[in-house]
């Protein structure tokens, strides 16, 4: 459900390119929480809510996703340009990887904030040095949800169907994993 409803935002975003961009950011961010709460935490929908504090949180990492977004336009407009495959694909391949490697940094850094009710500032600093501390990590990550959304670009956006729940939830164990590295080194 999560992949075909946010699959149907990232077609409507392509209408407006610059409000449809943080738009999709802030639907991806908000899709993955509730992911996470309704699958892993067996939580009822019912007992989903998000306070206002939350949501402002969201939109200011959807905002910093904005370049994010344009580099995944970027990579699919790649793959729709009239050049050869051979050509458009490492390229393509590679924009998704440095972008969803962004999108990995960015939604850790919004839990992280919301867990933590430390600033935005500093949770994206405290990821992005997890990251680069971890960089094999985060690559393979990126590596293969970036090869899932390239699927999913070749097959006009249907694959995100399936895509996206996987990215959603990988993500989110790659949080967990990291989040107890982080919280082990932390003074006591």
């Amino acid at each position: 459900m999560f992949g075909f409803v946010t699959m149907l935002f990232i077609f409507l975003a392509r209408a407006t390119p610059g409000v449809g961009a943080i738009v999709v950011s802030l639907v991806l961010l908000i899709f993955q929480e509730m992911a996470v709460r309704l699958i892993i935490e067996k939580k009822k929908p019912r007992q989903i809510s998000f306070e206002s504090k939350e949501l402002i949180s969201y939109l200011i990492i959807a905002v910093a996703l904005f370049p994010t977004s344009a580099l995944f336009g970027s990579a699919v407009g790649l793959l729709e340009s009239p050049q050869g495959l051979l050509m458009t694909v490492p390229f393509s391949i590679l924009l998704m990887i440095v972008a969803t490697y962004f999108f990995l940094v960015l939604s850790q850094s919004l839990k992280w904030h919301i867990e933590t009710q430390s600033s935005i500032a500093k949770s994206i600093d405290i990821w992005g040095l997890a990251s680069v501390k971890n960089f094999k990590d985060y690559l393979g990550v990126s590596f293969y949800a970036a090869l899932l959304i390239f699927v999913s670009a070749m097959t006009k956006g249907a694959g995100l169907i399936a895509a996206l729940p996987l990215i959603f939830f990988a993500n989110h164990y790659l949080y967990q994993e990291k989040r107890s590295q982080i919280t082990e080194r932390a003074p006591q």
